[in-house]
């Protein structure tokens, strides 16, 4: 697993999006600006990497480009809610929902895995074969089966024919 670091974030969204985007969305109250603001940027690297964090329940992995796909538009949708718009914040707040129900249950960690520390071994009996335990006692009842030697269970023994 590789961490990622919201320096890596920041170089993955610059990659992604325009500059002009980028300008913009840093810019929000200096509609003249040529320049992204890489200071604002971080810090919705920042935010956007703990928002992930807490509703995802996971830590980002840069590695895994679902992560990715997410956690850069989850960036923009940051620079985005940095206005105050109701409808920029809504559309943060919709990102994370999709987090917790979406990406949570597709790629969390929370599945029970199998384990055990029993000392059983697995049988070697074909598929659909009774247990030894109950070949013995049920051969001579079950129609088709074999009687066991010395089995006299039932009592008086079952006639194949009924």
């Amino acid at each position: 697993m590789a961490v990622g670091t919201s320096a890596a974030l920041k170089l993955l969204v610059e990659a992604k999006y325009t500059e002009q985007l980028l300008i913009e969305l840093s810019n929000s109250d200096d509609t003249a600006a040529t320049t992204k603001d890489d200071a604002k940027i971080l810090l919705a690297c920042v935010d956007t990497i703990a928002g992930f964090q807490i509703n995802a329940n996971l830590i980002w992995d840069d590695t895994i480009e679902i992560q990715n796909r997410e956690i850069t538009w989850g960036v923009i949708l940051t620079l985005r809610a940095y206005k105050a718009r109701a409808d920029d914040v809504k559309n943060l707040e919709n990102w994370e929902e999709k987090l917790r129900t979406g990406i949570r249950l597709v790629t969390h960690n929370n599945r029970i895995q199998p384990s055990s520390d029993g000392q059983t071994l697995a049988s070697l009996r074909p598929v659909g074969s009774l247990p030894d335990m109950d070949r013995i006692n049920l051969d001579s009842i079950i129609p088709g089966g074999t009687p066991s030697e010395g089995d006299d269970f039932p009592p008086g023994g079952l006639s194949r024919d009924n």
